[in-house]
Parts: C-alpha cells; structure tokens; sequence
C-alpha cells in the first residue's frame, strides 16, 4: 500500500497492560484431554484459587496465612521504597499508589489518601519523602478496613492474577498451569529488564521447544518446558538462584500428575515443609513487626508508572473481563499493563511501553520544521459548557462501546493515523516504517518488534489452523524484540494481504484492537466516570503513546490530568477534567518531536469539547494535519 505523508502521521502501539496484551484472548479451552478437562474450571474457582495463594504466600512469606500480610509494610531495601501489602506492592514502582488509589475511590478521605501526592512524587525512586514513619503506621492501621483489603485484591488480580488466568486459558492449561504463570509473573513481571527475564520471555522459550495444549500439545511436556525456562530465568538473577518454589513445589505437583491442583498438596519452599489439605495446613510463625516481610526481597524492576503486570502494564487500566470470561487487561501491560492499569501492570513495564511510538517516522515526515516545545500540563485554560448531571449520565450510559459511537472512533483515529476516515481499508496495510520495531501492519500498527504482531497471529491461527500466516509464527517468536525480519522475508508481507482477506483475519485484528487499545480505554473511561468523548480521548491517547511506564504514556498524562482536576467519578466536571485532560496529553505530545503536531487534540477533541459534544454527536466537523474532515 503506497503510503502519503499524511498517512505517515500514525503512531506505534504498547501494549500491553497492563494490561494486558498477554491477557487471554479466547477462553475456549483445547480439544486435549488435558487441557480440556483442566481448563474447564481452573483458578476461577475460589478455592483453588486460595490454594494459589497459599502457595505463593508459602515463597514469599514462609507462612500460608496470606490474609495476614494486608498490613505489611517494609523497605527491604531493594532500591523500590516501601515494599507493602499482599503481594509486595511498591511505592517506587506506582502499584502502591494504584492500591491508594483505588482504596480513596472506595472510601474518600481515608488515612492513606493524604498521601497521594508524596507517593506519585516518589514513584521511580527509593525515597520516602512524605511519606516515613507516618505512612506506614496509616498504611498498617488501614488494613483494619475492608475497603483497604479489597483495593489490595482488585490490584492483585488486575496486575497479576488475571493476566495469568487470562493468558494461561488462553494456552489451555488448567488450574496447575495457571498457577504456573502466576507465580512467574509474581516474582519476574511480565517482560524483561536489565539484568531479568520477564514472564514472555519464559513463555515463548517454552514454545519454543514443546506446544501448548491450545496449539495441540501435551500439557505436561509444556508444563515441564515452561519450568525449565523459569528455573533457567532464576539462575540469572543472584537474589534469585534458590529454585525450590519451582523444583521441590510446582514440578512435583506436576509430576503426580495434580493438573487441578487437586489436594492434598505437600511441598517444600527454601528447605521448608507446607501441606493443604488431608490434616491441619503446615504454618510458619508470623515475624514480628508490620506484618511479615517477604521471605526474600521480590525482584520487581523499577518501573515508570504502569508496571503492567503485570505490573498493570494494562496495568494502569483495571482488568475486565469479557463475554467469554476471559481477562483482557482493561486494563498489560499492570501493565497496563494497567493494565490496573492493562496490563499496564506488575513488575517491569511491557517492552511494549514505547510502542505507540512505533509509527514516530509518519508523524516525523508531518513535524519536519516544527520546534520542540515543551508546554506545561497548566498551560492551556480550561473552557467549554458543564454538562448537566443528566447528560454525563447519558454519556456514560451509551458510551464508545455503541457500535454507532465506536465506529466515529474508529475514523477519528484513522483521520489522524491514515489521512482517511476508511478505517477499514487498513486490514492489508503492512510496512517497515524504519523505526526499529519491524514490520508494522494492519489497522492499529500491530508490529513484529512489539509482540502484538505475534499476539495477532496466534489468534488467527488458533481459530483458523494452517492459515497464510501460521507458518512465520516461529520467525515472529524470533524477530520478537528485535527489528530483525529474519525467517520472514521475502513472503511474509504477501501472505499479510492475502490473509487480510479473510474475515477471520479481519476479525483477530479487531479482537486484538479492542483487548489492547480499545476496551482498556473505554474501561478506565467509565471507571472515571466519563462519557463517549472522555472514552474516546483515552482510546486515542492509548493509540499513540501506549500504555506503559515512560512519561509520555497514557498513564502518566491521565495522572498530570488527576493533578490538575478531579474526574466525574471522584465528583469533578467532566468538562474541566477532561480540558486538564487534554492539556496534558498536548504536553505529552510536545515532549516527542514525532508528536509536535497537537492538531489531532487542539483542532479536533478540544473542539468537540468546547462544543459541548461530550456524547461524539454527529455532525462533527475537525481538522487533524491540516486537513478537514466531516462525519454526519
């Protein structure tokens, strides 16, 4: 497809997330006896899925008492500030401010919220500036509070246990597998870092040597693969080498053959000796202090923001899950991925993070000539007409997930990504753009360098086996990470086009749209309390900065927005927030010579904004680039 300038101008995507891009896409397990048969319930179930977490309880505290850790709170000195909660979250890597987040969402004016401030001021460091002595002491007294626990498990679950869950159903493997991934994103997040290895990495190592029941596998011989790609993870890292929480606890039940987790269970961690069921469960006596500290310092790479994963990558935005009951990182990768964030988020953030930035080269050609300016998140003034209480309420009742409504989404980003409101004619588009992410394609800038890509083919393939593509799904596990087109020229592109003919193909790109990009902005949108153009400003703000940990990502300029004015959902005008918005999202663009150009906001969302078009009414009328363009 000959590209024109304007059609240079579309970015790259990240994610996760949080959320997510790891998330499960489809919650159909495999034909496989085992598969089928241990998928059928899996961690879902709330029993197993307490065993779950008295077995990483049993690793990561040396107790199987889980519930007793909502009020632990350390610096363990591991470079990431206070390290808290039930699953170690941190006040250096922005899970910890997730938590706050959530639990002053659930309960305005608790102690924690106080805060807020100081532990976004932290984030990314070791520091306790405003923080000390008295937070802890708030953070361990708020414990006491129901609220404050289930913030903690909603965090838990959007950050690691449902991306695990998600992504395991989506390999096929029941409860034991499940528990598998969810334990390696526990201790090693979803991507790697300097000096780590991140659950994908494992994940695709795996692949690379046995099929996963989804793909026609034994579950075992996956199992058995997926394990000694973590045990081999492990060994890398010094704070990490002791292997028992894989060798004397998850390989045995793998052994006896417990693909359900089924009990009894008997296991030693770091040389101690745990059982569930069959008699009175082993228990370690608790520390002493602010709850228990973990049995040996987590290894979660300093993230910026999102952690998705799983550290939300997808995971800033909160993970949700869809008809099939899948999690799909609303949220990532979080992280976030969000990510949470999808997912969003978490350990270290997605590698995907930069990618919205994949397409940097288009928007560069339209930006050629233009100052890098950089304009403070206040710059801008607020104006527009406040909706009444009614109107927010029938935006957010309708919402971008209407088809009509989701539809104008889809070519307001195309106006800006393709020069074209014909969204839909990008299924074929495949290119290097130069950009060092590979080959970009399809109608979000799926790439070979990213991940997405890969995630997009496995879909296809696994609902239409010995598809055009199906055969480059080792290459694309290769080239992943890297720009490299090794095993994919000269007839991957071709094989792109003809599949993209193919409404099963067509129909992948969307799932995979909507998992990564769309849902977790229409998510995170409701959850503020937005309507159809609050939703849609984060979807377009998701499409080209991504979802992940730098500060130009949507994470972080829905955080300068929070810093500025108050969402619906925490009793703010939609209208001045969503300005505060905006005015950090033209921020965000002017820090990237590749986003100088602000049109896509100042003369098309801020316009429908100061129209007072909250619900996206047609007509609309913009410009993005300079060229005008009309719907209704």
């Amino acid at each position: 497809m000959k590209l024109t300038k304007r059609s240079l101008t579309a970015s790259a995507a990240a994610l996760l997330l949080a959320v997510a891009v790891l998330s499960g896409c489809s919650g159909a397990g495999p034909d496989t006896a085992y598969g089928k048969g241990s998928a059928g319930t899996g961690l879902a179930d709330p029993a197993k899925k307490d065993i779950a977490m008295q077995l990483v309880s049993s690793a990561e505290n040396s107790t199987l008492d889980w519930k007793s850790q909502y009020k632990y709170i350390q610096d363990i000195g591991d470079g990431r500030g206070y390290t808290g909660g039930i699953i170690g979250f941190c006040s250096g890597t922005g899970d910890m401010r997730e938590v706050v987040e959530r639990y002053a969402r659930a309960r305005p004016g608790n102690p924690l919220e106080r805060f807020l401030p100081a532990l976004r001021a932290v984030e990314g460091t070791d520091a306790h500036t405003g923080l000390g002595r008295p937070f802890a002491g708030a953070w361990a007294k708020a414990a006491g509070d129901a609220a404050f626990r289930s913030a903690q498990d909603a965090e838990r679950d959007a950050a690691y246990f449902g991306p695990a869950v998600g992504q395991a159903r989506k390999d096929g493997l029941g409860a034991l597998g499940q528990f598998i991934y969810y334990d390696a994103y526990v201790m090693h997040g979803a991507g790697d870092t300097d000096g780590t290895v991140g659950f994908r990495t494992m994940r695709r190592q795996a692949l690379a040597e046995a099929h996963a029941p989804s793909q026609g596998g034994d579950e075992v011989d996956y199992l058995d693969a997926f394990l000694d790609a973590r045990v081999a993870a492990i060994r890398k890292e010094p704070s990490h080498t002791d292997t028992s929480r894989v060798e004397t606890a998850q390989r045995v039940f793998l052994r006896e053959g417990k693909l359900g987790l089924e009990t009894p269970l008997s296991w030693k961690v770091y040389g101690d000796s745990y059982r569930i069921g069959g008699g009175s469960p082993s228990a370690h006596p608790l520390r002493q202090g602010l709850g228990t500290a973990p049995h040996q310092a987590p290894t979660r790479p300093v993230r910026g923001r999102p952690r998705v994963p799983w550290r939300r990558q997808l995971a800033c935005v909160e993970g949700v899950y869809d008809s099939r009951s899948t999690l799909i990182g609303k949220l990532p990768n979080r992280a976030i991925g969000t990510t949470n964030s999808l997912g969003g988020l978490v350990h270290a953030p997605h590698k995907r993070t930069a990618r919205r930035n994949t397409r940097a080269l288009r928007v560069a050609l339209v930006a050629l000539g233009l100052t890098l300016t950089a304009v403070p998140a206040t710059a801008f003034a607020g104006t527009g007409h406040a909706p009444s209480a009614v109107h927010h309420q029938e935006a957010a009742a309708t919402g971008l997930d209407d088809p009509a409504k989701k539809d104008i989404a889809m070519q307001l980003v195309s106006s800006a990504e393709n020069s074209s409101l014909d969204w839909k004619s990008q299924y074929r588009y495949i290119e290097d753009i130069g950009d060092g992410r590979g080959y970009t394609a399809g109608i979000i800038g799926f790439c070979s360098g990213t991940g997405d890509m890969l995630d997009l083919v496995e879909l296809y393939t696994q609902r239409e086996p010995g598809n055009a593509l199906a055969e480059y799904l080792p290459a694309l596990r290769e080239v992943d990470g890297t720009d490299s087109h090794e095993g994919l020229d000269p007839g991957f592109s071709e094989a792109w086009e003809t599949a993209a003919d193919d409404p099963a193909f067509q129909q992948a790109q969307n799932d995979e749209r909507d998992r990564v990009y769309f849902d977790p902005a229409v998510s995170r949108g409701r959850s503020d309390g937005l309507g159809t153009l609050g939703q849609f400003a984060y979807y377009d703000a998701i499409v080209m900065h991504g979802n992940g940990g730098d500060s130009t990502s949507f994470g972080s300029i829905r955080e300068r927005a929070l810093a500025q004015a108050k969402p619906p959902a925490q009793g703010g005008d939609e209208v001045t927030y969503l300005n505060a918005f905006l005015d950090a999202r033209v921020w965000a663009m002017k820090q990237e010579e590749a986003h100088s150009d602000t049109s896509r906001v100042d003369t098309a969302q801020r316009v429908f904004l100061e129209n007072g078009n909250l619900n996206l009414d047609p007509p609309l009328d913009w410009k993005v680039y300079g060229d005008s363009f009309h719907i209704g």
